[in-house]
């Protein structure tokens, strides 16, 4: 299995070598650019099946940009990635089989139908939201996958970096009235009168609690700045 693992890395390591990727962690491949750091992250997996691999990776992406000013916000910001299986066809998750004793031939045949997919799939997902207006509408669209905590930060601050203020304060206050109407606050009051339960506990909203903090900073960062 050892002998398995070091030639999928020796092979992924000079393949993505050639479209400019570098070996960052165990098993993180990335490239660098001013706006944007692009990530390929392989993993794997047995399914319970002896002598045997499931190799699958994500494509994914970093903004150095909107890190620093979430660092000055107190927030760390998630990364935009995807399973690659997402960004062909079958919009599904993809992974490949490798056999312990699998022939060279074989082996070799798996890996090259990987690498096809990171030329083909991979890098322009890469290319195009390393772009920031891209990136901007694939969030605004859903064409990027991901959850309203990264949509309710990222969209705000990527505003602000294109000096458009209002939009950023628009979208910080929509997050804030669409969390607060989630919550069916009202389904427990009615629930407490029903029931003349007035001790009855009302649990937290934590979807709006875990965005407060966030909402508050970005204000007063952009009120220390005289644009708010």
């Amino acid at each position: 299995m050892m002998d398995l693992e070091k030639k999928i890395k020796c092979f992924l390591k000079e393949s993505l070598f050639h479209h400019g990727f570098k070996k960052k962690y165990k098993t993180c491949f990335q490239r660098s650019f001013v706006d944007a750091i692009q990530m390929l992250t392989f993993g794997h997996s047995t399914h319970n099946e002896v002598s045997v691999r499931y190799l699958t990776y994500t494509v994914s992406l970093t903004y150095p940009t909107i890190d620093k000013i979430a660092t000055q916000l107190h927030e760390i910001m998630g990364n935009i990635g995807v399973n690659v299986g997402y960004l062909m066809p079958e919009k599904s998750f993809k992974e490949w089989r490798l056999v312990l004793d699998c022939p060279d031939e074989c082996l070799h045949q798996i890996l090259n139908n990987i690498m096809f997919t990171v030329e083909q799939y991979a890098i322009p997902f890469l290319d195009k939201y390393s772009n920031i207006e891209e990136l901007i509408v694939g969030l605004e669209n859903g064409e990027l996958r991901c959850t309203d905590d990264i949509k309710d930060r990222y969209l705000p601050i990527l505003y602000y970096l294109l000096g458009n203020n209002h939009n950023a304060l628009l979208l910080v206050d929509e997050a804030i009235k669409r969390r607060s109407a989630e919550f069916l606050i009202d389904e427990y009051k009615i629930i407490q009168e029903i029931h003349n339960a007035n001790k009855m506990q009302i649990p937290q909203n934590k979807a709006l609690d875990s965005y407060i903090p966030f909402a508050e900073e970005f204000k007063c960062m952009l009120k220390s700045e005289n644009v708010y």
